[in-house]
């Protein structure tokens, strides 16, 4: 059995270019629940995430890995490895095709984000409502032991919308 208890909501603010979701993360909760609806930026743009560490400053050494596996109405499926990043480009494909025309949304959960002892891996799945139907799943590893207190998303333009909710998940 398990519970999902809503620990934040956050709407972006229209025309800033990146939003901080901090002290989110604690010792309450394994494992974390992040929901993104209503992605829409005011011109095309890449959707990218960072972590941040419990001052709020984001993590931004080259520890991070991922792995994707796309499907899009216009071309094959396929899939992309990255390592050794400093930062999680698209987390669920479907924002990183975001236009103004786009609407971007997803799922993603997050592990031991808080331990500073064990490595935060993650899961995502997202879509996009346009034109060009795409979808994703992602999986990944910030290969560093740092306690995390919340995440940076960021556009290379601006956000027209975004809403984020973070949920802390018991399991008993």
């Amino acid at each position: 059995m398990s519970a999902l208890r809503l620990i934040n909501k956050t709407l972006a603010t229209d025309g800033v270019s990146e939003v901080d979701i901090t002290d989110v993360f604690s010792e309450d909760f394994d494992i974390y629940k992040i929901t993104f609806t209503d992605l829409q930026t005011n011109s095309g743009a890449d959707f990218n995430m960072r972590w941040l560490n419990t001052s709020g400053n984001p993590i931004t050494s080259s520890e991070y890995d991922r792995c994707k596996y796309y499907m899009n109405s216009n071309v094959s499926a396929g899939d992309v490895r990255t390592t050794n990043r400093d930062h999680i480009q698209r987390p669920a494909d479907a924002f990183g095709y975001s236009s103004a025309q786009d609407t971007g949304f997803g799922v993603m959960y997050v592990y031991n984000p808080f331990s500073s002892s064990s490595f935060t891996y993650f899961s995502a799945q997202g879509g996009t409502l346009a034109a060009v139907l795409s979808s994703s799943r992602d999986i990944g590893v910030l290969t560093e032991t740092t306690s995390l207190g919340g995440f940076r998303f960021y556009v290379s333009t601006t956000f027209k919308k975004l809403t984020v909710n973070t949920y802390g998940l018991s399991v008993v």
